[in-house]
């Protein structure tokens, strides 16, 4: 088992671009392209916790089984991060989603080997772009369409689930069989703007699009030399 605490206080933001005028070598003027920090002052602390064991006290067979798991959970201040034009309201930071977590269990007798593991991720603010790939709007009669506003509604991903399985046997020290399935839940995941800053009325959700990435299977042989 182990715990760890983390605290991050950001004293230079993320680079800028910067164009410095009347720079002089040597007599000669120029204008120049460099870079400048970031603004300071975003604040993040946070937590994770993980575990791993065998259970080799069971009895029978559930001596070779075992089992881990996984927490990270992440908070911010929101100081020096984007700015929703709409709302006026801070944005979290990019691709950082408050909570993530994992749990597997495991069979391992030296020839028969299965694994199953179960991940969650919570949404995340993704980015806003209005761009005509990315920013697309719900089209009325479904689907999605172009944007050609400039100014434009922050793009968020839904949270995760991922269940995933995998089973092999050994038949020879050199060859082995095994199954595999991905994505058992048949998980999907959207392009979306939360009522916080962008509200349709009734409860109506904002959803750009939805990405269905199915069920994967997969079997064979390993044989190695």
């Amino acid at each position: 088992m182990s715990l760890g605490l983390y605290a991050i206080d950001v004293k230079s933001g993320y680079p800028g671009t910067d164009t410095v005028t009347n720079y002089e070598i040597s007599g000669d003027t120029y204008t120049a392209n460099t870079y400048k920090d970031g603004p300071s002052g975003l604040k993040q602390k946070g937590f994770e916790i993980a575990g791993r064991t065998a259970f080799t006290f069971l009895p029978w067979r559930l001596k070779h089984t075992g089992a881990g798991f996984n927490y990270s959970k992440t908070e911010s201040n929101e100081t020096n991060t984007p700015i929703d034009l709409f709302s006026g309201k801070a944005l979290p930071p990019a691709k950082q989603s408050n909570y993530v977590y994992n749990v597997n269990l495991w069979y391992d007798d030296g020839r028969l080997n299965a694994r199953v593991a179960y991940q969650r991720r919570d949404f995340y603010y993704d980015r806003t772009d209005a761009s005509a790939s990315i920013n697309r709007i719900p089209a009325a009669g479904g689907g999605s369409t172009t944007s050609y506003y400039k100014i434009v509604t922050p793009i968020f991903k839904s949270g995760s689930k991922s269940l995933d399985a995998r089973a092999s046997y050994k038949l020879t020290k050199s060859m082995q069989l095994f199954v595999e399935g991905k994505n058992l839940l048949d998980d999907s995941v959207s392009r979306f703007t939360p009522e916080a800053y962008r509200s349709i009325g009734n409860g109506t959700p904002y959803v750009y699009d939805t990405y269905y990435m199915g069920r994967l299977y997969y079997f064979g042989l390993i044989a190695t030399f």
